[in-house]
């Protein structure tokens, strides 16, 4: 058999080891040239193509989560649905529970990036009052460039396997190559399907509205708070904490024949000094005081 077949899988297989890391590090313009043909041998002058674009057009993400009082959440709901279709967008979800005061509605929304900031302007002023807005933006350019940089080099190895397999002449050979072969055609799969989805969510950013009535101020304590709900979790801690206690003194009494004359031993050889410490008075007694003199006798003197 000839020696050139494995040295060119070998080859492949490093190849394929090298473009496989991780491809959430970090994408690139939809516009950029990902369908065109990588076997060419083009992979740097490609590369440098997409890099360019990405730095003329960012990929963002953008989100908004808003919370937005009314007079009538179900009308609201219906205003927001089409300010959404107004500006391209559409609706993925709405969802209005309750009437009057109870009432609660959510609608979940994409728009076109383009009119992101337009839309949110325009949902917001349809508000009595906006009680909280949050908006994100992710780049994800550098994410979707390194993904088809990796898509590249996986189809130029895709290639080579193909032309390795054309000549393959036994079946070991074939078996191995087209191995390789499925491992290469995964990730190109895999990192493709990455970059679909970053092109998704960059072209078409998400809206959250979260709709309540306008006739009623939001609480200060959260009404799922309950006192008697949170007393009983409390006695429950104190209970389980106490059955805690209870176990380690059940175990430490059933097994006190065990541990008991051990530590009794122990307790012995140190004051015995039989593990080599100091014995009780092993640096001798207290020196005696020195004899108090005696009182001089009295004067006689007169």
């Amino acid at each position: 058999m000839r020696t050139w077949k494995p040295a060119l899988i070998l080859i492949a297989g490093i190849a394929l080891s090298a473009c496989g890391s991780d491809p959430t590090a970090t994408p690139r313009p939809p516009s950029a040239t990902t369908g065109q043909d990588a076997t060419t041998g083009g992979q740097a002058t490609g590369f440098g193509s997409i890099a360019g674009q990405a730095t003329a057009e960012r990929m963002i993400v953008r989100d908004a989560d808003l919370e937005l009082a009314f007079d009538n959440v179900a009308e609201a709901a219906e205003q927001v649905e089409d300010v959404v279709e107004s500006h391209g967008g559409r609706v993925q979800s709405t969802r209005v529970t309750g009437d009057g005061n109870s009432a609660r509605g959510t609608v979940v929304a994409r728009v076109p990036s383009a009119s992101f900031g337009a839309a949110v302007d325009d949902i917001k002023g349809l508000a009595r009052r906006v009680e909280s807005e949050e908006t994100s933006s992710d780049d994800v350019t550098d994410e979707y460039v390194d993904l088809d940089a990796q898509v590249r080099n996986l189809q130029v190895t895709e290639a080579q396997l193909q032309t390795i397999m054309e000549r393959a002449s036994s079946i070991s050979d074939v078996l191995n190559v087209q191995r390789e072969l499925t491992k290469v055609r995964d990730e190109i799969e895999r990192f493709q399907g990455r970059m679909q989805l970053l092109s998704q969510t960059a072209a078409e950013s998400l809206i959250t509205v979260a709709l309540f009535p306008a006739s009623i101020e939001r609480p200060i304590v959260d009404d799922s708070w309950s006192f008697a709900r949170t007393l009983r979790f409390a006695i429950r801690g104190l209970l389980e904490a106490l059955q805690v206690v209870v176990n380690v003194g059940t175990w430490v009494v059933v097994l006190s024949p065990i541990w008991g004359p051990i530590a009794a031993l122990a307790w012995l050889a140190g004051r015995k000094g039989w593990l080599g410490g100091p014995r009780p008075g092993a640096y001798g007694t207290k020196a005696p005081s020195p004899p108090t003199p005696p009182a001089p006798p009295p004067s006689t003197d007169v």
